[in-house]
């Protein structure tokens, strides 16, 4: 904990380098290939042997799922590349390009799977399917790791802010859920439903068109920039309580690569020393993060006049801007006026005329500033070079 002015200022809390978040975005993205290919590799071999529609449908998704996430795992690779002089803002998001594929891809199947199981009901198909103690295995261990690989992706994908793992822990669900449907499907043709293996690919197709959609619009609004909702919110009101902010006059913001980036514009009091004014941007740099680590965002302060500025001050601030050293400046108010003196210094070697000239541009912006009646008495003085 540190100490300003201002108060104690609590340190931000620990969080995990880029470098940690990359290594645990790549490791979930290899552990996603290597269990779709485990499990795509079982739903064949239970699709062959039992001539289920529904299970071949979960096999062909399983399929295009393996080319899927070695995309992915290329995917955040390279969104994991730092800033360059043609990427000033990262890689980030090339993870939600690799998103967007994979929604294309499984609307595609989604597409070919309805169309398939729509004609077999349509023209009253029937396709033998047998069901066998393996085949159900195969759908037991498949719900198993897509369940146990849904709920650890979505935990990555929350923690780190990955668009691509986002979407391989959506094609988990859906492959959860395929899976459940098949088992569904089988277990009503084990009772005389011959049917049902028809109906479960249908309604497979129709969860995986629904599930492509949630995540296109999320990767969309990505892709177009949109604010994450409740972050602004989130952002204005912790810089409101950062001291020595007086107003905020702008706030962007933008999701890329699993991090927040984006620009803020505040008020600072125009008679604040530069030192304050860089106090009061790094502690509200702190407080940003607090609120949503792994921000990004570029403060920048424009100096206001405040409601409790004094007169003194703001003469002060006047000598400061002409760049004119004055010292025991005092301000009197007599009735409706107000009374300044001041000593100015000037270089001993400067003419007497040019030295008026300084007392008179000075005198000439304090009455600008306070009013064309205000009396302004100027002492010079001389210092030496």
């Amino acid at each position: 904990m540190t100490t300003t002015q201002d108060g104690p200022v609590t340190a931000p809390p620990e969080r995990a380098t880029p470098a940690q978040i990359a290594q645990i975005k790549q490791r979930a993205a290899i552990l996603s290939v290597m269990a779709t290919i485990l499990l795509t590799a079982a739903k064949i071999v239970g699709a062959i042997l039992s001539g289920s529609l529904a299970l071949l449908t979960d096999a062909l998704q399983g399929l295009i799922d393996v080319g899927s996430t070695l995309f992915t795992w290329f995917a955040v690779r390279a969104s994991d590349k730092p800033a360059d002089d043609e990427h000033h803002y990262g890689h980030g998001k090339v993870e939600a390009l690799a998103a967007l594929v994979e929604t294309a891809i499984l609307f595609t199947l989604a597409g070919a799977i309805l169309w398939e199981a729509g004609n077999r009901l349509w023209n009253n198909l029937i396709e033998h399917v047998s069901v066998t103690p393996l085949v159900i295995g195969v759908l037991v261990l498949s719900m198993t790791v897509d369940a146990i690989r849904w709920r650890s992706l979505t935990k990555v994908a929350r923690e780190t802010g990955s668009e691509a793992l986002a979407g391989e822990a959506t094609h988990f669900s859906a492959d959860f859920v395929g899976s459940a449907l098949v088992l569904v499907g089988l277990i009503g043709v084990w009772y005389g439903f011959e049917r049902a293996d028809t109906v479960a690919a249908f309604a497979i197709a129709a969860y995986t068109a629904y599930s492509a959609f949630r995540l296109a619009r999320r990767v969309l609004d990505t892709l177009m920039d949109t604010a994450p909702e409740g972050v602004s919110e989130k952002l204005r009101e912790a810089a409101r309580g950062v001291p020595g902010v007086v107003g905020i006059n702008w706030l962007r913001v933008r999701p890329a690569g699993g991090r927040i980036h984006g620009e803020i514009g505040i008020g600072v009091s125009r008679t604040l020393p530069l030192e304050r004014v860089t106090a009061i941007k790094a502690q509200l740099s702190n407080a940003l993060v607090q609120v949503e680590p792994g921000s990004e965002i570029t403060i920048t302060a424009d100096p206001v006049q405040v409601d409790d500025e004094t007169a003194l001050e703001r003469v002060l601030l006047i000598a400061l801007k002409l760049k004119i050293p004055v010292h025991h400046v005092t301000v009197h108010s007599i009735g409706d006026k107000l009374s300044v003196s001041l000593d100015m210094e000037v270089d001993q070697s400067l003419p007497l005329s040019d030295a008026h000239e300084i007392a008179t541009r000075l005198e000439s912006a304090i009455r600008a500033e306070f009013g064309g009646e205000t009396e302004v008495e100027t002492h010079i003085g001389r210092r030496r070079a």
